[in-house]
């Protein structure tokens, strides 16, 4: 192993490792002070590279390079901002802010805390210390982020005494205010709008409660010089600025449809698999099971089937692999990775390409959260088995001490492959030489050989390293040697090659898009490593002159300031009013034919006799109506299967309203009024109308004769134990009782609908049992409804549930009438009275009063102890021997202490 490559930036670009754990990246900073040292441009891009969707997608390390970068060049990294969401994404902004503002130490340890979290490992005190320590953080102890004032205060405190920090929120915050105005006009035209609204932050949470960046975004999309405004305090203006953003954010991700605010709502049904973003898929995938599992299901068999194809996005490959032995997560990860196989082969195709897997004991180490360096190489491996072609398709090298060629089984099941490969020897050590010894015996040689390895290769002996070696004897049998490509998985120190090694490629990370850099790689590291950096973003990236830094620090005036940097971007716009007049929003005839025209429709379902009815459908924070609207949402969906449509309820006026809105090309009014009126005939056998029944009361004042409400007495229930008797344990008896006489109910009213409600209602010292039917779609006549309630009464007073209950009460009333309490004399052998001449009289008393008489001790324990103490007196001052029967000697102490204790009641 070489000491380095000879060149900083490319030591730079082949050590950037991800870290395992979150601590401190003194390496990274080490190897940033020398690539800046050899050259700023080169740096600048490699750093951005590192964040890039299309580099290595290294988001940590790519924050630390922009801390970094703020301390070195601070001016620099502000004429760059506005690239951070073309490289990285929009949150990369906010947590660029929040690190600086924060500082260093803070940062860390809430990733620490995050860390943690994720992992879901709970670790010992001194384990903690330790952790804390080896991140770089002096002390120990848990991470607090502190209340709302506090963080404010800090943030406050930070804009207000550091100029530099100040001209770095008011950007960041036009930044968001200009994309957001842009896609504020796309959405009145019915175009397409950027994702700058999913990642601005929201009031009170978690960027805006660390750097009150909401605000700074409130105050440059809507000035304070709009009419609006006008003679509000700058309180009052501070506040309607926040509240009008939030309400522009909420208006703009219901035009977008963003999947996380149909999740929360609830409205599956609206939901599109096809285009979801690959982390948000794979982090809903059980919601989705669970919640929307037809259509769930449909996606995933298309998926497994090949007919749609998901998206990967930023997934990489070792994620994949850990997900796919996960029994629910099987089949999603094996569509994931037959997408990312097709759009490598998109990219480029690997010829005559073979990857060698380091399966060495050192290859154990973390690169991720519970994601060793042998996962990667692995998954790595797996890929470019997948995509290379020619005679080594489908065939790896295992990389240790015996290294051996092993072609994979004939199969596309991903998690078979895996196993199989996790089966094959690994020793404890690496020997590469071998590796070029086994190469020999192949007839025809790969021309490209890919090393996914830690680099800690054994030595090759003497002063040579093993690629001089191999060099070597390349040269004496004049065979040509195949190009190597080392791909670095671990940061340690060392590189196997120098700058100029001809034949020889330097890459690192974890990341499956740099694998289309090799099939573009140069004749030599330094040329393969210059390839890399020609992509369109790395070109935009410059470093500021001294005449900009100066501009860039001064900070902007509010709404008029410009930047040098964006020379290629439009103008900045003024600001434009929060709602204009009629005459100034209205649409061309161009943006008329685009905007699509939505068709909606209303149909009354059924009607709401009073407000406890409108209450009980409606629900605890609409959680029925959210029921019944999914249940009626469901069958829509088999009616209007071919189009998208939105659809709610309505209560109005007492009425339950339907309304679906669809745009026209979709379905017409006529297919949606159809699909509607199907859903009359579910209203009534719906499970959550049904329990709106329950909310009828006879004394709510039902207009009679309007609604057609009448109530009849089905019985009595004399005593409190018999309406409990009858009720049952949490109404379970009850709610039994009611269904057998809806059932009854249907058979003598059919077809017309109606409420239903069983109550039990007290009258003076009695209870009745009455019974209320309500129809809400026609009217029934008299003679139906007293036909209907004679046989309810009937079967009410046949029950032995009434019986029962009956019977309870009879029992109660029976021990409540006077009786002759049995009386006890403790006599002696002889037949006498007991030795003090008194009869000794105990009444049987129920068990309540048994309890009630506990109650008034102070503790049992203390009761039965003073019982013994006062039994043992009388024992000690009685003359009588115990030879007498112990019930009388038992009788005896009783009758003694309680007619010495004036405060029991006998």
């Amino acid at each position: 192993m070489f000491q380095d490559t000879g060149s900083a930036n490319l030591d730079l670009f082949f050590q950037s490792v991800p870290q395992g754990r979150p601590k401190e990246n003194q390496q990274l900073k080490g190897l940033l002070d020398k690539a800046w040292a050899e050259s700023p441009e080169v740096c600048l891009k490699q750093m951005f590279l590192l964040g890039s969707r299309e580099g290595k997608q290294d988001r940590y390390s790519f924050y630390d390079a922009m801390m970094w970068l703020w301390h070195k060049d601070p001016h620099t990294l502000l004429a760059n901002l506005h690239l951070v969401p073309e490289c990285n994404y929009w949150k990369g902004l906010l947590e660029i802010l929040a690190r600086i503002c924060e500082g260093p130490v803070r940062s860390l340890q809430r990733d620490l805390a995050l860390h943690s979290h994720y992992k879901r490992c709970q670790k010992e005190p001194e384990d903690h210390k330790y952790r804390m320590e080896d991140a770089g953080i002096e002390g120990e102890g848990n991470f607090r982020p502190g209340s709302r004032l506090q963080m404010a205060e800090e943030a406050l405190k930070r804009y207000d005494s550091d100029p530099v920090y100040r001209s770095l929120f008011e950007r960041i915050a036009r930044l968001f205010a200009e994309q957001l105005r842009q896609d504020f006009a796309a959405m009145r035209r019915g175009q397409r709008v950027s994702l700058c609204a999913k990642w601005c932050p929201l009031l009170y949470h978690s960027f805006d409660r660390r750097t009150l960046l909401c605000e700074g975004i409130a105050r440059w999309l809507f000035p304070a010089t709009l009419p609006e405004f006008a003679g509000c305090s700058e309180r009052q203006y501070a506040y309607r600025a926040r509240d009008l953003l939030r309400k522009r954010l909420s208006e703009l991700t219901e035009y977008m449809k963003l999947p996380e605010r149909l999740i929360c709502q609830h409205r599956w049904a609206e939901i599109r698999y096809k285009s979801l973003p690959a982390a948000c898929l794979t982090k809903h995938a059980k919601s989705f099971e669970k919640h929307d599992s037809v259509r769930f299901k449909e996606f995933m068999d298309k998926v497994e089937g090949g007919k749609v194809r998901v998206n990967t996005g930023a997934l990489q490959p070792h994620e994949i692999l850990k997900r796919v032995q996960r029994a629910d997560d099987k089949a999603l990860a094996q569509g994931q990775w037959q997408a990312m196989l097709e759009r490598i082969r998109e990219a480029g195709q690997l010829q005559d390409c073979i990857a060698v897997c380091d399966v060495s004991g050192s290859m154990s180490c973390e690169a991720a959260p519970n994601v060793s360096c042998m996962d990667v190489a692995i998954a790595l491996s797996l890929l470019v088995a997948e995509l290379s072609s020619g005679p080594l398709a489908r065939q790896v090298i295992t990389f240790h001490e015996r290294p051996s060629i092993v072609k994979l089984p004939d199969t596309s099941d991903l998690c078979e492959l895996v196993d199989f490969v996790r089966r094959l020897d690994w020793g404890g050590s690496t020997n590469f030489h071998r590796v070029f010894q086994l190469l020999e015996k192949i007839p025809k040689p790969p021309k490209k050989i890919l090393v996914f390895s830690d680099m800690q290769f054994a030595n090759a002996g003497g002063n040579t390293t093993v690629l001089r070696q191999i060099q070597n004897n390349y040269r004496q049998t004049g065979r040509t040697m195949p190009e190597l490509v080392f791909w670095n998985l671990r940061a340690t120190s060392g590189a196997p090659a120098l700058a100029t090694d001809a034949g020889v490629v330097l890459m690192s990370g974890f990341s499956s898009r740099m694998l289309k850099m090799v099939t573009e790689s140069g004749p030599d590291p330094l040329a393969a490593f210059s390839k890399a950096l020609e992509n369109p973003l790395c070109g935009k990236v410059r470093i500021a002159d001294p005449a900009e830094a100066e501009e860039l620090l001064a900070g902007p005036a509010q709404g008029t300031f410009t930047f040098a940097a964006e020379a290629q971007a439009e103008p900045a716009q003024p600001a434009q009013p929060a709602e204009a007049p009629a005459e100034a929003q209205a649409p061309t005839p161009e943006q008329r034919k685009l905007r699509k025209q939505q068709r909606q429709v209303t149909v009354k379902l059924a009607g709401l006799p009073c407000r406890v009815v409108e209450a009980a459908l409606i629900g605890k924070e609409g959680q029925r109506i959210q029921e019944l609207r999914k249940t009626l949402q469901d069958r829509l969906c088999q009616e209007l299967d071919k189009g998208y449509f939105r659809f709610w309820l309505d209560v109005r006026q007492r009425v339950l309203e339907a309304t679906v809105e669809a745009a026209e090309t979709s379905f017409g009014e006529d297919q949606i009024r159809t699909a509607l009126a199907q859903l009359k005939h579910c209203i009534p056998h719906s499970v959550v109308y049904n329990k709106v029944s329950h909310a009828l009361r006879i004394d709510d004042g039902l207009p009679t004769g309007t609604l057609g409400a009448a109530s009849a007495t089905l019985g009595s229930l004399p005593t409190n134990r018999a309406i409990a008797d009858f009720i049952g344990p949490k109404g379970s008896r009850i709610q039994s009782m009611q269904e057998q006489l809806e059932r009854i109910l249907d058979e003598q009213l059919s077809p017309a609908g109606f409420w239903f409600y069983l109550d039990v209602q007290k009258t003076g010292v009695t209870a009745v049992l009455s019974a209320t039917v309500v129809p809400h779609d026609s009217l029934l006549t008299k003679g139906q409804l007293v036909a209907a309630f004679q046989l309810l009464k009937a079967h009410v007073q046949s029950s032995q549930q009434y019986i029962n209950a009956r019977r309870v009460a009879e029992r109660q009333q029976w021990r409540k009438t006077d009786r002759t309490c049995d009386v006890y004399f403790a006599k002696d052998d002889r037949g006498e009275v007991a030795r003090n001449g008194t009869q000794h009289a105990v009444a049987r008393r129920t068990r309540a009063n048994k309890v009630a008489n506990a109650r008034k001790q102070r503790s049992l324990f203390k009761y039965r102890r003073a019982v013994r103490a006062r039994a043992a007196q009388v024992s000690s001052k009685s003359k009588a021997k115990p030879s007498m029967p112990k019930r009388m000697v038992r009788t005896a102490r009783m009758h003694k202490f309680f007619s010495d204790d004036s405060s029991s009641d006998v």
